[in-house]
């Protein structure tokens, strides 16, 4: 790539006195008068620190300010790509817009349409945050300028984290994970119109070293540490038996197994048994997803021990241990196995410990081979390298545990979320996931699995965005159909059967599925990062969704998210760090935790409910159409079981609404009482009702995280 210094070789020249000797600063208060640069429209020029396109009247200095007037852009080059790594880039602006649309933000090249990570000051006053391409974006709802306010605007880029942090005046605006800063070589200003018009009164870059900006915030923000003590677990307490779902765990990740030179002082203790199983329990979380690292079981290429400097028997006897514990309060383990490039030769006697594992404890449920190989950052190897591995593992396993279901694929790349930094090499559309799914169909991975895997992340949509991937119609993630993701779904698993021996129809093990949820709200997007409150609602319906697809005949056999307990992340990865439901300390419980518990309670076993046959669809009256709905019925007793609600992706407002709902009802059914189960409050409620005819009427308050309606009927 070729790197454009010309900023940087500025910077070094450009140190102020105040600036630390760890810390470059370039400066411009525009403290002089004439152009900014020299240009016709759409001609850029490079032969200045500052150069743009537009009129020359657009950008002119005026002696303590450079004033915008007019559609144009302005920038400074700078090859972010080649900054500095283990470094904070601030980029810190103040202006003073007095009309029309500015944007400020970063771009690869002089177009303003390819712009990354900007920030759009609107002409109505509403500021927009996006990571880009495009002028598209998410509105700031907390945040909004007026003509003739000063702005203090700051754009930070973490260089090895690459998290970019936005805070205008004081107030944090948003924070995003940015894959790359592949091809970004300028920041940027711009008049979006012909009305535009404000006034920049400074510019400052700085770059700054980690290691200071972590000091400073220790110092900041130091407080003592709480030790949280578990919470008690009944010996007989068990989860419920036939739920599809259940969390996603890490018990390798904790200071029992992360030891010695290599690994030590990765992971603290918060992730061990006794801290997180109350929370499974407690919950009625019926599955846990525990990934199994092959360099921790086996000897190192390097000596007797592994990789952690214990003995594999040691790692092995204490993973044993932990297996009889979730045995004995009736948790279902899937085991992912981790595989390793250059281990070949360990990897027999890896997979037949694995094995017997699966013989001697009867809540191993199921082996999962491997973890999202179609990301660089699991699977270094091609396809065939996968499938080949694969192969003499599933054969090893069998062996060992014949009855043990060998689960194959774990894919990532799913709908939207195909704009994973490893993914974007490859094709850039929504179909890149089931692409290499297909593609390891092809060399015969389903020829030795029982099942099959994926990660259906939704990216920045909605739960039931989405849509079959063999439509045609190329889309991602729709939001306007409500049955989108269903549908996907269903086009995955058509996939897989066109494949499988006989076309069976393979059953179906969510390993991972999440929305990230953060308290601290200058930093939600609605993108990557939400409230804790929207993660929530997202859980409960895709819950649901999930549980839909089962009650109507899709072998889903288990859906586990993405993760049990937030992450403490040295990288300071906003978005993996927020996606857990129980805090990082395993202290509390988040808003997401609580809705799934009520949701597992109540729909453990699927077999127990069966779609209802109704004259017509529930009519939740004007608002039909914002409402996503079903109608099962509970074999035991006939109840009708009805769960709803709104989808915020297709309103204009994101806000909560009174519906009148109708429900057709045969003459010979008579309602005895009808059961709100509202995930708002803390139980279930007896609600009131209407009849006319063969109508039921049910006045409901409808939001964004799902509800349910027991109505229980007998018979004239």
């Amino acid at each position: 790539m070729k790197k454009n210094l010309t900023l940087f070789a500025f910077l070094l020249c450009a140190f102020q006195p105040h600036g630390t000797a760890q810390t470059a600063i370039y400066k411009d208060a525009f403290n002089r008068s004439g152009h900014l640069f020299q240009s016709t429209p759409d001609v850029t020029q490079t032969g200045h620190t500052w150069s743009g396109w537009g009129t020359p009247d657009i950008f002119t200095t005026t002696g303590g300010g450079l004033s915008i007037k007019g559609k144009g852009m302005a920038w400074l080059p700078y090859d972010f790509d080649a900054a500095p790594a283990n470094s904070l880039l601030t980029l810190n602006l103040t202006l003073v817009r007095s009309g029309g649309a500015i944007g400020i933000g970063l771009a690869p090249g002089p177009d303003n349409n390819k712009a990354k990570p900007y920030i759009y000051f609107a002409g109505d006053g509403r500021i927009i945050m996006a990571e880009g391409p495009g002028w598209s974006g998410a509105q700031l709802p907390q945040l909004r300028t007026s003509e003739g306010q000063t702005l203090a605007v700051s754009i930070g880029i973490n260089t090895k984290t690459h998290q970019v942090e936005i805070t205008i005046g004081r107030k944090k605006a948003g924070a995003f994970t940015y894959p790359d800063f592949k091809g970004i070589d300028r920041f940027y200003i711009c008049g979006l119109a012909s009305q535009s018009s404000a006034v920049v009164t400074g510019v400052e870059l700085t770059i700054q070293p980690l290691s200071s900006v972590v000091e400073n915030k220790t110092a900041e923000t130091d407080a003592p540490k709480i030790a949280w003590i578990p919470a008690p677990l009944a010996s007989n307490a068990r989860v419920l038996p036939d739920s599809i779902f259940g969390m996603c765990g890490h018990v390798l990740h904790t200071d029992e197994f992360f030891t010695g030179e290599k690994l030590g002082g990765r992971f603290d203790s918060s992730w061990r048994l006794e801290n997180t199983l109350p929370w499974l329990v407690n919950g009625n979380y019926t599955w846990v997803r525990e990934p199994l690292y092959q360099s921790l079981f086996v000897t190192a290429t390097n000596g007797a021990n592994s990789e952690n400097g214990q003995s594999p028997a040691s790692n092995r006897k204490r993973l044993e241990d932990h297996l009889a514990t979730y045995d004995k309060h009736g948790v279902k383990v899937l085991l992912c196995l981790f595989l390793k490039r250059g281990w070949e030769d360990k990897l027999t006697g890896f997979s037949d410990w694995v094995g017997e594992l699966g013989a001697r404890f009867p809540n191993v449920r199921a082996f999962e081979l491997h973890n999202e190989p179609n990301l660089k950052s699991f699977w270094r190897g091609t396809a065939q390298e996968y499938v080949d591995l694969a192969r003499i593992m599933a054969a090893r396993l069998k062996k060992k545990a014949p009855a043990v279901p060998i689960v194959a694929g774990s894919f990532a790349g799913w709908g939207g979320a195909w704009n994973h930094p490893y993914l974007r090499e490859g094709k850039t559309s929504r179909e890149i996931g089931y692409g290499y799914a297909e593609e390891t169909f092809k060399l015969g991975l389903l020829e030795f699995a029982d099942a099959v895997s994926a990660h259906p992340y939704r990216g920045p949509s909605a739960p039931e965005s989405g849509g079959d991937p063999f439509d045609g119609s190329g889309l991602i993630e729709s939001p306007d159909d409500p049955s989108g993701f269903e549908k996907e779904v269903r086009g995955f698993l058509d996939l897989v059967s066109r494949y499988s021996p006989g076309n069976k129809r393979l059953p179906f093990y969510v390993t991972e599925m999440g929305f990230a949820g953060t308290e601290d709200l200058s930093m939600v997007n609605n993108r990557s990062l939400h409230t804790v409150e929207r993660q929530a609602d997202y859980l409960s319906r895709m819950f649901l969704l999930f549980y839909s697809l089962r009650v109507e005949g899709e072998p889903v056999e288990a859906v586990m998210w993405y993760d049990l307990k937030q992450d403490h992340r040295a990288d300071g990865n906003s978005y993996e760090m927020n996606l857990g439901l129980v805090s990082a300390n395993t202290g509390r419980p988040r808003p997401g935790w609580l809705a799934g518990r009520r949701i597992a309670e109540f729909f453990p076993d699927p077999s127990s409910m069966t779609p209802a046959k109704l004259p017509c669809a529930p009519d939740f009256g004007g608002q039909t159409k914002l409402v996503k709905s079903y109608v099962w019925k509970r074999k035991a007793d006939n109840a009708l079981i009805l769960p709803f609600w709104r989808l915020n992706q297709l309103q204009k407002d994101d806000a909560n609404f009174d519906a009148l709902l109708t429900l057709p009802l045969s003459g010979e059914s008579n309602v005895t009482s009808i059961v709100l189960h509202d995930l708002h409050e803390d139980r279930p409620r007896e609600i009131g009702f209407s009849r006319k005819e063969n109508q039921l009427q049910i006045p409901l308050h409808v939001t964004a995280r799902a509800a349910w309606l027991e109505i229980h009927l007998t018979r004239d």
